[in-house]
């Protein structure tokens, strides 16, 4: 359009002035001084269909022209419209800009729901398998970097637009980092009661754990029937997901009390315990028809004691 100018100016000077020049001079002084606010219009990111419908009804071009249908002709048609809306125009792109960006950035957001996925393990224990939840670190540390950019794009003026859904996503990643914390303690709890409650420990308790057992391997068996995070969030799927995480880890929490009660009353029979761990303690304890058990815990139990010899006549 410049060079178009441009060229019209030299021509007009090689001519008289007449009626017909002066309109056209005039003209191309209105071109001159709309180039600038259409280039406004380009931008540094393309407009999207709606910010060129606003353009359109702005500066009067008719309805029915659309991206493919529009030629510099009908811009030309409307040159006053445009003259006028140099503010507009600047507004527009303004916000435009910013809308682009907000929609690539709640699209990232949309790819991290519908992408990340929980790396499972298997893990056997008495031949039961059931599969746990590993790399819980990188995968909070995703979720926490989608939730700051979800509180940046909120100081955004134009975030209205994107406000209902950008709250159902806030709610769903609120409880993800929830839930996640807790689920974290419970699969760390169960790991470690596991063993001991599957060999029958503590048979006051068992009842307990069997129903946080229930739950727990409950959830874990829909993780790993589909294992995208944000599945966590679907009501349908996860029932009242927060209560009954809440319950597991209460109850895996008295568990894990009554055990250590026990294993404290068995220290306080016999202060020599306190020189081994929990794990070691729970071998012997589970094992107290067998004094075999004890040989390769004696170098904690008594210094300088390497082996004792059993008299089985006795």
């Amino acid at each position: 359009l410049n060079d178009f100018v441009l060229d019209w100016r030299k021509k007009l000077k090689k001519v008289d002035e007449s009626e017909i020049t002066a309109y056209l001079a005039q003209q191309i002084d209105l071109l001159e001084q709309c180039v600038p606010i259409l280039k406004n219009c380009k931008g540094d990111i393309p407009f999207a269909d709606a910010h060129w419908g606003e353009l359109f009804r702005k500066i009067g071009i008719p309805k029915s022209i659309n991206l493919s249908t529009l030629t510099a002709g009908h811009f030309f048609a409307v040159l006053d419209n445009v003259a006028k809306s140099d503010r507009f125009c600047r507004e527009l792109t303004t916000r435009a800009t910013a809308e682009v960006r907000l929609e690539e950035a709640m699209e990232e957001l949309r790819d991290w729901c519908r992408t990340e996925e929980f790396v499972l393990v298997e893990h056997v224990e008495l031949g039961r398998l059931t599969m746990v939840i590993t790399e819980w670190k990188p995968l909070l540390t995703r979720l926490g970097d989608c939730q700051s950019l979800l509180g940046s794009l909120k100081d955004s003026p134009y975030f209205k637009a994107f406000a209902t859904e950008a709250n159902i996503i806030e709610k769903n990643f609120d409880d993800l980092d929830t839930w996640l914390g807790i689920m974290i303690q419970i699969q760390r709890k169960w790991l470690y009661l596991e063993p001991i409650f599957m060999r029958g420990a503590l048979p006051q308790e068992q009842a307990r754990f069997r129903r946080v057992d229930d739950e727990f391997t409950e959830i874990q068996g829909k993780i790993a029937e589909d294992a995208h995070v944000i599945n966590l969030c679907d009501e349908e799927l996860h029932v009242d997901l927060g209560d009954r995480l809440a319950m597991c880890l209460d109850q895996l929490n008295r568990c894990q009390k009554a055990l250590s009660d026990y294993l404290e009353q068995k220290r306080g029979m016999m202060p020599r315990f306190y020189f081994i761990g929990d794990d070691d303690l729970l071998e012997i304890l589970g094992q107290a028809q067998n004094p075999e058990v004890i040989q390769q815990h004696l170098k904690k139990l008594f210094q300088g004691v390497q082996k004792v010899g059993f008299n089985e006549e006795r």
